[in-house]
């Protein structure tokens, strides 16, 4: 047997280092919770498509219910590499490599090398300056593969040839039950191929930064667990996400307060997870202590007549319009309250807070009339908004 480099995600090649550690840097909630997604809906096949050196289809291989796995790489180095990593396993038998590019149709197309191993190499349609450009093989997903009828997981990182890939492959996502993982860039692309998708009988599960996922339909039996799965994933990042975080800031956790550090969790989980499903972590979100505010708002003080700090958590979750309120009940309009952007509605003063995204720690003072009650609401918000954590001192 070949001298190996062992991983959480099996025995690899010794050139196959670097790129694994960029799995673990920027993959790991997706290719741990992918594996055990695929062994939820006890999936009997597997497509990776844009395998590079096959991280994914080694790390899943040891599953037993999986039959088969049909790895589509057509860099040279990268599939080359990718084939002596499947030749070191014990299922070896399970692999079939393609060095051809998933396409809509057959031929040869130019393919851009950033590198040899590079995730960012992708088919271009013309060369591009400054960038080695080779031609590579095309083929459809369907001219290869002639499934019917069985559980598939598929992952696809094709660096933006993704509309044609699904083109080339409707029959096989038509015709079988698949779990799919599909990395998209740009929101207008992610918006043809979720069409695509649920024109093919598919539903948009969860997205993960750049990484969507759909579910067939004959498959929402498995739903709940699939989010299950995911919360447990991305629980499993939070800290490495917070440490991470605070290494880059120059803090360290004994610098900052507990209610800080779940400040930084909690925007850590908002940013990586896509504010259009960020309901599907409210789990995670209510073990750091933060939850939900309901649209009528969560009381926090009354006022005695003299200042009120508070500190605590406002999550705004939406990177568009979301607003989350400090307001205050029970103010006559003659008293009207020192400090700017006040605007009135019934009984209550409103002023905008919007902490950022990636720290939503609120620490501030008011001076409000005395028996004004302070609240926090949400206002014009067609994303939630959370809070927790919130502590008065008058």
């Amino acid at each position: 047997m070949e001298s190996s480099v062992k991983t959480e995600f099996g025995s690899f090649a010794p050139g196959s280092k670097e790129r694994i550690d960029l799995t673990v840097a920027y993959e790991n909630s997706a290719i741990h919770s992918f594996k055990t997604i695929l062994q939820e809906i006890n999936a009997s096949h597997m497509l990776d498509i844009g395998a590079n050196i096959g991280v994914y289809s080694v790390y899943c291989a040891d599953l037993p219910k999986l039959e088969s796995i049909h790895a589509f790489e057509p860099a040279p180095a990268a599939f080359e590499l990718m084939q002596q990593n499947f030749r070191m396993q014990t299922h070896s038998n399970k692999f079939r490599s393609h060095q051809v590019a998933a396409s809509s149709e057959c031929g040869n197309v130019q393919f851009k090398l950033h590198g040899p191993m590079s995730g960012a190499n992708a088919i271009v349609s013309s060369p591009v300056a400054d960038t080695e450009t080779i031609n590579v093989s095309a083929a459809p997903i369907d001219s290869i593969c002639t499934f019917k009828d069985c559980v598939i997981g598929v992952k696809i990182d094709v660096e933006g040839h993704e509309v044609d890939t699904l083109q080339g492959a409707q029959n096989t996502l038509r015709n079988n039950f698949c779990f799919i993982q599909i990395e998209v860039y740009n929101d207008h692309r992610f918006d043809v191929v979720r069409d695509m998708l649920i024109s093919f009988g598919y539903r948009h599960q969860f997205s993960l930064r750049n990484d969507h996922l759909f579910i067939h339909s004959k498959l929402v039996d498995h739903a709940t667990s699939i989010n299950a799965i995911l919360y447990r994933a991305i629980s499993a990042d939070l800290r490495a996400l917070l440490d991470f975080r605070l290494k880059k800031d120059s803090n360290s956790l004994s610098s900052i307060t507990e209610q800080q550090q779940n400040a930084l969790a909690v925007g850590a989980v908002i940013d990586t997870v896509d504010a259009a499903d960020v309901r599907l972590v409210a789990p995670v979100l209510e073990r750091l202590g933060v939850t939900e505010v309901p649209k009528s708002g969560i009381f926090v003080a009354r006022s005695v007549g003299i200042p009120i700090k508070f500190s605590g958590i406002i999550a705004n979750v939406s990177r568009q319009s979301n607003r989350s309120l400090i307001a205050v009940k029970g103010v006559p309009e003659t008293e009207v309250m020192p400090g700017m952007n006040w605007s009135t509605s019934g009984s209550f003063w409103f002023r905008y807070v919007n902490p950022p995204i990636r720290f939503p720690y609120i620490d501030m003072e008011l001076s409000v009339p005395n028996h004004g009650e302070i609240w926090i609401m949400p206002w014009h918000s067609p994303s939630p908004i959370y809070a927790g954590g919130l502590t008065v001192d008058y």
